[in-house]
Formats: C-alpha cells, sequence, structure tokens
C-alpha cells in the first residue's frame, strides 16, 4: 500500500485530485497534503483513506523533503499563477520553477519513485490557432501569450521531464510525468464565483474584451483530476509512460468564452451587439501598463485585466486527449453535461 503526497492540494484542482485518490486509489493507505494552510475537506465523498495536512512551502526545500519521507508518489500541484498588468515574474520564478526543483531535490532524497507534475495548457498559448492540437503537433510558441506564467511552467514541466530515469538515493530510479490542463470549471472554482458580477449589465453580456469568437476549450476539475489518477496507476506498471507530458482534456466541446460562460451566469442572458476591438483594449492596457511603472515608486497599482487575458479570449486554441487515451487509457469520467450539472448545483446562487 502507498504513500502518496499532494503539493497545493487545498486549492480548487487539488481538492478534486485528494477526492479521486480517496475514490479511485485503491493501493493508496495515505494522502499527505502540503500546503500553506490546513487541510479542509470541501467536497463531499467517502473518505476511508488517511488524511495528513502537513503547513509547508515548496520554497524551502527542507519542508518539502521532510513531508516526502515514506512517500511513495508526489503529486506536485502547487504553483503561482499571475496573468495580471503587473505580474510578480520574481515570485513565480520561485514557486513554479525552483519549487519544482526543490519537489525534485526531495523526491531523490527520499527516493519517491512517481512525480506526477501539473503543468498548464497555458505554455502551448500563442498568436496562433490551433484545432484539434496533439502533443506531437503542438509546439512551445515563440512568445507565449500567457507571459511568463506560461514560460515558468514551461521551464518547470521541461525540468521534470527531463529529470525522468534519473537516480534516486536508494539506487532506483525516478519516473516523471507532466499533466497539462487547460482552464477548468467545476466545484470550487473561485472564477464562477465573480463572473456574474464582472460580466453582466442589466441583462446583456457586453462584449469589452474583443469579439471574443475564438473557440476555447475548458475541462471539468474532476475529469483532469482522475487523469492524474489514472497516469499514477498505469507509472506504476508501465514505466515508459514517463518522461512524457499529456494534455489533460475532455469532452467539453470548444466554446467562445461567452458560450463557456452562459450555463453558470444565465442562459437567457444577451450579447451585446457591439465589440470593443481587442486590439484597441491591448494597446490601452499597454498605456496604463506604462503609467503604473511611472507611479510606482511612489504607490504600487495593478490591473488583472491584461493583454495576455485579452489574447486569450480571441485565439482559437483546442487539443485532444487522444495520446492519454492510447498510452494509459484515459477516457472522462465524467460527460459534459455532468460536469455542468456538478458545477451549477455548486452555486445555488444562480439556480433557477
Amino acid at each position: 500500500m502507498h504513500t502518496v503526497l499532494v503539493t497545493g492540494g487545498c486549492g480548487f484542482l487539488g481538492q478534486h485530485v485528494v477526492k479521486h485518490l480517496q475514490l479511485y486509489g485503491d493501493n493508496i493507505k495515505e494522502i499527505r497534503v502540503l500546503d500553506f494552510v490546513p487541510f479542509e475537506r470541501k467536497l463531499e465523498y467517502d473518505c476511508d483513506k488517511a488524511i495528513t495536512s502537513i503547513i509547508g512551502d515548496i520554497q524551502d526545500v527542507d519542508s518539502v523533503t521532510r513531508a516526502c519521507q515514506g512517500v511513495d508518489a508526489v503529486f506536485h500541484l502547487a504553483s503561482k499563477i499571475d496573468v495580471s498588468l503587473i505580474p510578480d515574474v520574481k515570485s513565480m520564478y520561485a514557486v513554479n520553477v525552483k519549487g519544482t526543483q526543490n519537489v525534485i531535490k526531495a523526491c531523490t532524497e527520499q527516493s519517491v519513485q512517481s512525480l506526477i507534475y501539473c503543468g498548464t495548457l497555458g505554455s502551448f498559448y500563442g498568436y496562433d490557432a490551433v484545432r484539434n492540437g496533439a502533443e506531437t503537433s503542438v509546439t512551445f510558441p515563440k512568445k507565449c501569450s500567457h507571459g511568463q506564467y506560461g514560460e515558468t511552467k514551461r521551464k518547470a514541466l521541461e525540468i521534470v521531464i527531463n529529470e525522468n530515469g534519473s537516480l534516486l538515493k536508494n539506487g532506483n530510479v525516478l519516473r516523471t510525468v507532466g499533466i497539462l490542463p487547460p482552464g477548468m470549471y467545476g466545484e470550487l472554482d473561485p472564477t464562477n464565483k465573480i463572473s456574474r458580477n464582472r460580466s453582466v449589465r442589466n441583462g446583456i453580456y457586453y462584449r469589452v474584451m474583443g469579439a471574443m469568437d475564438a473557440k476555447l476549450q475548458y475541462s471539468y476539475v474532476g475529469n483532469v483530476a482522475m487523469m492524474f489518477v489514472r497516469a499514477y496507476q498505469s507509472l506504476q506498471n508501465n514505466e515508459k509512460l514517463g518522461g512524457q507530458y499529456y494534455f489533460a482534456v475532455d469532452d467539453s466541446p470548444p466554446q467562445t468564452h461567452i458560450e463557456y460562460r452562459k450555463p453558470y451566469i444565465g442562459e437567457n442572458i444577451g450579447i451585446s451587439s457591439w465589440y470593443v476591438s481587442h486590439r484597441f483594449v491591448c494597446a490601452v492596457l499597454h498605456i496604463i501598463y506604462f503609467c503604473l511603472l511611472i507611479i510606482s515608486p511612489f504607490k504600487k497599482v495593478n490591473f488583472q485585466l491584461s493583454p495576455n487575458v485579452i489574447n486569450f479570449v480571441n485565439t482559437t486554441f483546442y487539443v485532444t486527449y487522444e495520446k492519454a487515451k492510447t498510452v494509459f487509457g484515459y477516457k472522462p469520467l465524467y460527460d459534459y453535461k455532468e460536469s455542468v450539472r456538478r458545477t451549477i448545483d455548486s452555486l445555488p446562487e444562480i439556480k433557477k
């Protein structure tokens, strides 16, 4: 029976990974959660495996090493996401890159044989459309539209993949896998709680971030969590899985950003006939950016809206999960209709 560690297990995805390890991790006896705050179960499920909450920081290698003692596999989900107008690049590098290096060092020291890393499809987002992409056809763009967040996650992914087959302290080798989800929806999604207030006025969704007619991909968080479980289980029996990354998507259809939001902000919401050019919005944001830099010595001000976000909702990008299906038999546990229902049921304030 195995003991596993989930870094960032208190977060949106982390809560679902812990849930699905509880439900489907048949060979697991203990789930350890390493995070800034104590783990509190926020989803409903039968909990028959021990959960040990460890307060710590992946930037502290000693903290991670202690958490990895006696662990058989690490699910490394902890990261810093910042796509704001003035992102904290130094902090993202410290968490996403150096923190990942600390996790690898801890695995080596404590002879942890499996590392399942959470990357992001955002590392592949550029300025060109991608339709039905696969791991063999979609390459890293010359310039990532997700800025330094995408770049730091890309670097961490490359580090993890390159460590596959490296020697552990006990003489065994480390097997690594990268799981790369797109934007996710589902229970505990913090963005759904604010989408109505920010996007809709008087029953109309105003297109102030461009035409937003690009087809985008979002996945249900439960299906993404299940891919982590399936990858972990398959890695125990098939070493060839190691040293590779997999797109963690499901059968949610490619949709425009507005179509994606409609079930949660109201199906009867109208859409404005006019829109603000996304190039104009980006130009304005660049002007604001330089203004904020000028006043930054006197006052720190930031915008959550950035050209990265504008470009994302206006550039078609969707891929398939064919590789994960072929290599380790992944298939979505929840269909699209059930995924949306579960999400809506978690938001009683917008239920009809």
